[in-house]
């Protein structure tokens, strides 16, 4: 599944703008906020008439989170980049990553070479070469 994290948005809320990271998926119809976002208010649910009522609480906003710049996953054999900070351009969501610091992808190293990506903090240290979306 596809990820799209996009950093500072502006989400209304009876009339009052507030900034926060929403996450959207292509298979998804609504974007999805944050617990930093929904920590800044006091939430009742009615399931019975179907109803939902927020008021502003003291707690801050986070609108600023320490999300990775990238992620990948592995799709069909195929080392995928699933997500990235809006803020970060160099690969697309989709992109099929074929090598890494010139170690081509294979069956044999794609969890090793998966690993090594996600315990990366940024990508633009290492040397990735990817086949576009």
């Amino acid at each position: 599944m596809l990820t799209h994290i996009f950093a500072n948005k502006w989400i209304t809320v009876n009339g009052i703008n507030y900034s926060s990271y929403i996450t959207a998926r292509e298979s998804e119809t609504e974007s999805r906020v944050g617990m930093g976002f929904i920590q800044g208010f006091d939430w009742i649910i009615d399931r019975q008439h179907k109803s939902v009522f927020i008021k502003k609480n003291g707690n801050p906003i986070v609108s600023q989170k320490n999300v990775a710049g990238y992620k990948a996953e592995i799709h069909n054999d195929k080392l995928i980049v699933v997500s990235h900070d809006i803020r970060y351009k160099k690969f697309a969501v989709g992109d099929e990553i074929t090598s890494v610091n010139g170690v081509l992808v294979a069956k044999s190293n794609i969890c090793g070479l998966l690993k090594q990506l996600s315990e990366s903090e940024d990508w633009k240290y290492l040397d990735i070469i990817v086949f576009p979306r």
